[in-house]
């Protein structure tokens, strides 16, 4: 009896060792270290061995879990007890490594797990602010989720964000307050850098609207809050102009408000390449698209519609502007370039065929002056034959005069010859006949000779006169040809220009 006594006080004393170390989040695994002979008591120590081993391992996946959570999301947070229900400067207060980080301090030498190295952080500015909705936090539960300026560990001023809840007991106690802090500056810079731009913006727009020329106009979304309202949407007046409306008129600030006014062969397209750009963390650096849109008359015109938003850290959308278009006069003027450039493109293609057929027929009107002058060459030559052929005629005539000389003088020695000459008598008449039919046949050779060289005098001269006009079409067909190929070239530049400009 003595020795189970003695057991379970040692049991005790061990079960308030574990206790306190539980407190310091020790590394190592916490296991109770009784010895004792009573086997029930082994069994009882082993079983609360394996109860802490469990609980050990629960903490450290949740342990594991809150980290890989904190640092995704790059969240600073604090844990501490509270005692009596009250908080001092020196209350204990463990923090991770990202409070401290966020806050310019590397570790718990700089920045102790106490509640006022928080609280001293907190700009002078903002201190009285914070410390009374923490105290509201702690004695009413009010919502603790405010935004204040931190001063860093070298006295910078950024702005940070923190939320925190008190756990209470049974008896409503509160025992335990915990909380987050992330760090705001970088977004708040931007947002400031927005706010400005937006004011330059709406200076502009002012000014814009004072043209009812102005083509384009301004808008925006507000989309920090939790759940955007329709309040959230801006139009300006020169937006609401575009579109047919007075500024007088009353134009609902909801972003459905423009998309309702597009038509429904664009609507659907435009939704939803608009909630892409939003919501799926695209990576376009801003979106821009051209549909057709109702006026308030009812007549349908081109707009086109670009926007950029601005994102928190996590790349959830914060802000977004952009400007509609009226593109509706560059739409018929496109439309109009298109068809000029189809009819210069059908112009270029007929020159080309045009150009191609001038060149062969150039190519024709070369080969017939070749031609022509090869024609030309033989009508001389021609007429050199005739001529030739004519001065051998003469010498036959001359001939032919020469034996009927020559016969006569025969005849008259044949007859005074007498009886002695008349065998003579009859070869000198055949040599006179002979004479007198080669004289005829000559006259008849010239006589054609003379007309045959009159045709190809007149063959000659004609294809003297063709061989100019043929050499003139030549050279009036080559510079067609010439005007033909610039004329293209200059179609093909001005279809390049109008393809350039488009």
């Amino acid at each position: 009896m003595l020795k189970g006594t003695k057991a379970i006080k040692e049991l005790t004393y061990e079960l308030e060792q574990a206790k306190s170390l539980l407190t310091q989040h020790l590394e190592h695994p916490i296991q109770l270290s009784v010895g004792s002979k009573n086997k029930e008591v082994n069994r009882l120590i082993q079983s609360m061995n394996d109860v802490l081993m469990l609980q050990q391992e629960k903490y450290e996946a949740l342990a594991i879990k809150h980290s890989v959570v904190t640092d995704l999301n790059n969240i600073g947070t604090w844990d501490g007890e509270i005692v009596d229900g009250e908080l001092s400067e020196d209350s204990a207060n463990t923090y991770n490594a990202i409070m401290r980080k966020e806050v310019g301090y590397t570790d718990e030498g700089d920045f102790p797990n106490v509640l006022n190295s928080w609280l001293k952080t907190v700009a002078a500015e903002d201190k009285e602010r914070v410390s009374e909705a923490y105290q509201k936090l702690l004695d009413y539960d009010e919502p603790y989720d405010l935004e204040y300026r931190s001063l860093t560990k070298d006295n910078r001023a950024e702005w940070v964000h923190v939320r925190a809840k008190v756990l209470r007991d049974d008896d409503g106690k509160a025992y335990r307050h915990i909380g987050t802090l992330r760090n705001l500056n970088e977004s708040r810079e931007n947002q400031d850098q927005i706010l400005t731009l937006l004011s330059r913006l709406d200076l502009i727009e002012q000014s814009l609207h004072l043209s009812l020329n102005t083509l384009e106009g301004a808008w925006g979304i507000d989309l920090s809050s939790e759940e955007s309202s329709g309040e959230t949407s801006w139009y300006s007046p020169q937006f609401k102009r575009l579109l047919g409306y007075e500024e007088s008129d009353y134009f609902e600030p909801d972003v459905e408000t423009w998309m309702n006014h597009i038509t429904p062969e664009h609507t659907e397209r435009v939704r939803q390449a608009f909630h892409s750009y939003l919501f799926d963390h695209s990576d376009l650096e801003e979106f821009n698209t051209h549909f057709e849109m109702k006026t308030k008359d009812e007549s349908v015109r081109w707009f086109s519609l670009t926007a950029v938003k601005q994102c928190d850290e996590q790349n959830h959308p914060l802000i977004l502007a952009g400007v509609l278009r009226d593109i509706d006069y560059e739409r018929g003027r496109q439309n109009d370039n298109d068809r000029i450039e189809h009819n210069v493109d059908s112009f270029t293609h007929t020159l080309s065929e045009l150009a191609e057929h001038i060149q062969n027929i150039s190519k024709d009107a070369s080969d017939l002056a070749i031609e022509n002058k090869v024609t030309v060459r033989s009508s001389e030559k021609a007429r050199e034959n005739i001529e030739s052929t004519q001065a051998v005629a003469h010498l036959i005539k001359e001939i032919s005069e020469q034996t009927n000389l020559l016969g006569l003088n025969a005849s008259i020695e044949a007859a005074q010859a007498g009886e002695h000459g008349r065998g003579f008598s009859v070869v000198a008449q055949e040599i006179q006949k002979l004479s007198h039919n080669t004289a005829d046949a000559v006259k008849q050779i010239e006589t054609i000779l003379d007309t045959i060289k009159e045709s190809v005098l007149e063959i000659v001269t004609s294809i003297e006169t063709m061989s100019d006009k043929i050499q003139t079409q030549a050279s009036l067909t080559k510079d067609i040809d010439q005007k033909t190929h610039l004329i293209n070239q200059h179609s093909e530049d001005l279809l390049l220009m109008i393809k350039q400009f488009k």
